[in-house]
């Protein structure tokens, strides 16, 4: 085949794939921003530190109404204790307040988590295409192989990325 009819061809075969351009331009987007969710593990691991201060801070709360309550019934016999049973109310009501700002501010992790779940859904069949696209391209490649491959062949590895957005259940449960 001289070279005028491999460009002919080249172009023929570019002309079946044109519909699927709009697709690979989005596949390529996509990618690309799988590439910085991967660095979400950076940001996890952030949270154990916070898990162990929300222990705490919990380890707390059960004392603090005690005493606030052991204070409260001497407030009315003896000025002192009223002040700190006042005191204790005040200090109950920063650490709640300052609890409800942290916690808004887990609120779009939490919200994150599940867009990421709902894209690891939405995104399953990636997989079974990348495998049917990798084996489809071996058969083309190898004019004596059959289109499907035989079950006792092993199956390709998904694309990377794709695993990226697989949630396993028990971290979501954490």
């Amino acid at each position: 085949m001289n070279r005028a009819n491999a460009v002919k061809t080249s172009e023929m075969v570019a002309q079946i794939f044109e519909p699927l351009k709009p697709a690979r331009e989005d596949l390529a987007q996509l990618v690309k921003l799988l590439e910085s969710v991967g660095q979400i593990r950076q940001f996890a691991e952030a949270l154990g530190p916070i898990k162990a201060f929300r222990a705490k801070v919990a380890s707390v709360v059960e004392p603090l109404h005690n005493l606030e309550q052991q204070f409260g019934q001497f407030a009315d016999a003896f000025e002192p204790m009223r002040i700190l049973r006042d005191q204790m109310r005040e200090i109950s009501t920063t650490f709640a307040a300052s609890v409800t700002e942290f916690a808004q501010i887990l609120e779009p992790l939490n919200k994150l988590r599940g867009q990421l779940e709902e894209a690891a859904r939405v995104l399953e069949p990636a997989d079974a295409l990348y495998n049917e696209f990798s084996e489809l391209s071996k058969a083309i490649g190898s004019p004596h192989s059959e289109l499907v491959a035989s079950e006792s062949e092993p199956k390709v590895n998904p694309a990377p990325g794709v695993g990226l957005l697989r949630i396993n259940a028990e971290r979501s449960a954490r």
